[in-house]
């Protein structure tokens, strides 16, 4: 089988190849791995792998695909965050046109799978979202928050994709927060601080994903041509105080009125990136369901939400506690 990794210097994308590469079983499988990323991780020298220098965007992605015979992609490349150097639009044309740029080269060029990392993003932040949000409750992702609205927009164009070509087997995880080892972002910044902040009535349970369970999924999904749509997430959740207790900290929730003025304030003194949309994606987490993927994709994450977070405490927070 010959693999076609986006993104593949980002640690899922990097996890997956060391998994598959250092494992013979799997090099039976996987014959060849061909990178397309816009940096050139420092570690791909030491693997077999081809690796382009290219965006997900550029026309050249169609010559990767011809030259390769390409059998599966792995689709990983996205924006991560919100950057003040790029334009919605800016964000938009990577995100959503570089997803369909890719998905349009693989079916015209006889790919069999098509495997991409959603986000429970693209459910949404909102106050009434279901306790546990099920793969067939509705996608809301948030206008206001880009990310959330183009992993929304990504999740539509495959479904719509999956029905107009059903011998293209599109899987699709959506995953939760990733923690790991070395992962640092907007929301283990959170666990860094002395207190840990919530908004007052705000549910603010988080439900996570340890990557190497995240890229145990891809794997399976990949060997064994697997095709739908998954939450990707451990068992349970934690809410704030939960989480407080097993940093040792103390948590404070803040009323959501000085929260919006407080950060409004700060914003027109340009003294903060956050903006007051912000507070929802704390308020009003979308906490996943995963008995789809453990009983209909038959996959079980190693690590518990609980187990993920004492992992992570372990590894990346021992030297501030």
């Amino acid at each position: 089988m010959k693999v076609l990794i986006t993104g593949i210097s980002g640690f899922v994308g990097s996890m997956i190849v060391k998994k598959i590469l250092n494992s013979d079983s799997l090099q039976e499988k996987v014959t060849e791995i061909i990178g397309v990323d816009i940096r050139e991780p420092n570690w791909i020298k030491d693997y077999n792998i081809k690796f382009y220098k290219a965006s997900i965007t550029d026309d050249s992605m169609e010559s990767i695909f011809k030259e390769h015979q390409v059998e599966s992609v792995i689709h990983l490349a996205s924006m991560m965050a919100p950057t003040s150097k790029l334009s919605r639009k800016q964000e938009y044309d990577i995100d959503v046109g570089g997803t369909e740029n890719v998905c349009q080269m693989a079916i015209k060029h006889g790919v069999k799978q098509f495997i991409t990392a959603s986000s429970g993003a693209a459910y949404g932040y909102y106050a009434d979202n279901p306790e546990w949000i099920k793969e067939t409750d509705a996608l809301r992702g948030n206008y206001e928050m880009p990310y959330a609205y183009h992993k929304k927009l990504i999740d539509e164009l495959l479904q719509d994709t999956q029905k107009k070509h059903p011998d293209f087997k599109v899987l699709t995880f959506r995953i939760g927060t990733i923690l790991g080892d070395t992962i640092s972002n907007q929301i283990t910044d959170l666990y860094k601080k002395p207190i840990l902040f919530g908004v007052r009535g705000g549910d603010s349970r988080f439900v996570y994903i340890y990557d190497e369970d995240v890229a145990d999924a891809f794997i399976h999904g990949l060997v064994n041509e697997k095709k739908g749509i998954f939450n990707l997430i451990g068992d349970g959740a934690l809410d704030l105080e939960e989480q407080a207790q097993l940093l040792g900290k103390k948590s404070v929730r803040i009323p959501y009125s000085f929260l919006k003025w407080g950060i409004g304030s700060l914003r027109a003194l340009k003294l903060t990136q956050y903006n007051v949309e912000k507070i929802n994606f704390v308020r009003y987490r979308p906490v996943l369901l995963n008995k789809s993927l453990k009983e209909d994709f038959g996959f079980t994450p190693k690590h518990t939400s609980k187990q993920a977070f004492v992992r992570f405490r372990e590894q990346n927070l021992k030297q501030r506690m």
